[in-house]
């Protein structure tokens, strides 16, 4: 566990570039049934593993490096303040085939969502203007005669994945959107990695075998066997 715990230390190099840390908000977890999937495909299957209901911390890893140019490395959602000491892939409900230990993205963004909420998702009821998006540090231009459309439908969600693309050269790549019903539902979408992938996330345990954290590794800065 210590090399993904490695990609969480603000300044730290654990692989071939520095690390930073961008704090990405809460998110509101009903059921504690985790979805990690790109958003314009929120059909697939959640981890069989549940947490607490709640509201729960989500960290991104960016890695930066010396031509300027940074990458998401890993995204993390922390349910306790305890260090995990050990990592489990995390497995999705029903798949026993565990070559499919992972989820596949294509747009270039990833994201994380309670699984009671992906049919809101899939619906395109996102209850927030494409405009917020430059206050939450997604996306910044100077050109204040850009048109940003309403995130409202599937097309426009389409839009809100290459906004996100388009924004990771300036920005952190990752967004907190707010969905409209409940009123504290949302979902964290982060651009992913490098592009399009499949991608694993695991499980972290702590001393006391509690689980502490869930990871996805886009496999920017280290490759887990």
């Amino acid at each position: 566990m210590s090399d993904l715990l490695a990609v969480f230390v603000d300044g730290n190099n654990p692989g071939t570039a520095a690390v930073r840390i961008e704090q990405a908000g809460e998110l509101f977890l009903p059921t504690g049934e985790i979805l990690a999937c790109d958003p314009l495909m929120p059909t697939c299957v959640p981890f069989a593993l549940t947490v607490d209901p709640g509201e729960c911390p989500v960290m991104i890893s960016l890695a930066d490096f010396e031509d300027e140019a940074y990458a998401v490395a890993c995204a993390m959602i922390a349910f306790s303040t305890e260090p995990p000491i050990r990592r489990q892939i995390a497995t999705r409900y029903g798949v026993d085939d565990h070559e499919y230990d992972g989820y596949s993205v294509d747009s270039g963004s990833a994201c994380f969502i309670d699984a009671s909420l992906a049919d809101t998702l899939d619906d395109g009821e996102l209850g927030q203007d494409a405009d917020s998006l430059y206050d939450d540090g997604v996306y910044q231009d100077d050109d204040d005669d850009m048109e940003l459309p309403r995130i409202a439908s599937d097309d426009e969600l389409i839009d809100l994945a290459r906004t996100i693309e388009d924004g990771v050269a300036q920005n952190g790549g990752w967004v907190n959107l707010s969905l409209e019903s409940p009123p504290e539902a949302n979902l964290v979408v982060f651009a992913s990695g490098d592009g399009g992938g499949f991608y694993p996330s695991y499980w972290g345990y702590d001393a006391a075998d509690e689980i502490t954290c869930l990871v996805t590794n886009f496999g920017v800065l280290i490759d887990i066997e």
